[in-house]
């Protein structure tokens, strides 16, 4: 379910980049455990939202993660 779901999300998303759909899919990209992916909608996303505490707060918690597994 999560990967029909994440499909819709990620064309509703690059059909309109201010929407704040980004937020849902970094949080799947998250469980996915791919990071990278997760970065860069959050990052994209706050591109177009540039207050948003939520996404701030998953940037913060991804960072967290690549630097951990860095080590």
């Amino acid at each position: 379910m999560i990967n029909n779901n994440k499909i819709i999300y990620e064309k509703i998303f690059a059909n309109d980049l201010n929407s704040s759909i980004y937020l849902i899919l970094t949080e799947i990209y998250l469980q996915e455990n791919n990071l990278k992916l997760a970065k860069k909608a959050c990052k994209t996303g706050l591109t177009f939202n540039p207050y948003s505490f939520d996404a701030e707060l998953l940037l913060a918690n991804i960072n967290i993660k690549l630097n951990n597994d860095e080590k």
